[in-house]
């Protein structure tokens, strides 16, 4: 009886042991965790110096603080914030530096809503703060329209190879259809339910003529209409 007990008690000293040493190797460890791992530096990488700026501002409440700990959900909500972004990578580079690469959207129109004027990315949002330089030919949309819609008819005109003809204003009609006009006068008046085929035959006309018409008329299936107005 005497010799079990004697056991027992062996056993819970070594049991006591354990639990004291393996305390001591956590706390050191944790110590060394803590400054081993804090980060340092952030480095933004973008083509746009405001927006780098911006964002270095917006995540320095990340200095000090440990890497491996760090959410990068949070990271991310605070870049996404930035309406003119386009694409964005963060990296964590361990030990103590996070690395953002940040692209910023192509501004492709403006437009006024309730009197304010409003920027359109090629990421289908509207943008009020832009901080980048604005091409002067910018062409304007007129209408309450959807990005989408916009958007979708932007990426036709592109693929037509509308680059060549400077396209000053959009026009959106409640029936989902759009006018364009271009900078000789031409105004193009495109056909409901974005039918884009009709963009074709509108580049092949403009490609191979010199109009001293004013209007094109695709509204009624085939049909093409050319007047003066």
């Amino acid at each position: 009886m005497h010799q079990s007990t004697g056991n027992f008690k062996k056993i819970l000293f070594y049991l006591f042991s354990l639990f004291f040493l393996s305390s001591i190797v956590n706390i050191e460890f944790k110590s060394i965790n803590d400054k081993s791992f804090l980060i340092e530096k952030i480095q933004i990488i973008s083509e746009n110096k405001s927006l780098e700026n911006k964002l270095s501002k917006q995540l320095n409440y990340l200095i000090n603080q440990n890497i491996l700990l760090l959410e990068k959900k949070r990271i991310i909500e605070k870049i996404k914030s930035n309406k003119i972004i386009q694409d964005f990578k963060v990296i964590k580079k361990y030990p103590s530096e996070i690395l953002i690469y940040a692209v910023s959207t192509k501004i492709i129109g403006k437009t006024l809503i309730e009197g304010n004027l409003y920027y359109i990315g090629y990421n289908s949002k509207l943008i009020e703060d832009v901080n980048q330089e604005i091409p002067e030919d910018l062409p304007n949309i007129f209408g309450k329209f959807e990005l989408d819609d916009f958007l979708s008819l932007y990426k036709e005109l592109q693929k037509n190879n509308f680059e060549n003809y400077l396209i000053t204003d959009f026009y959106y009609f409640e029936n989902n259809r759009w006018d364009i006009k271009i900078n000789n006068g031409l105004l193009i008046k495109l056909p409901e339910k974005n039918n884009y085929q009709t963009l074709k035959m509108v580049k092949k006309l403009l490609d191979n003529n010199t109009f001293e018409q004013k209007i094109i008329d695709l509204r009624v299936a085939n049909q093409v209409i050319i007047s003066n107005g």
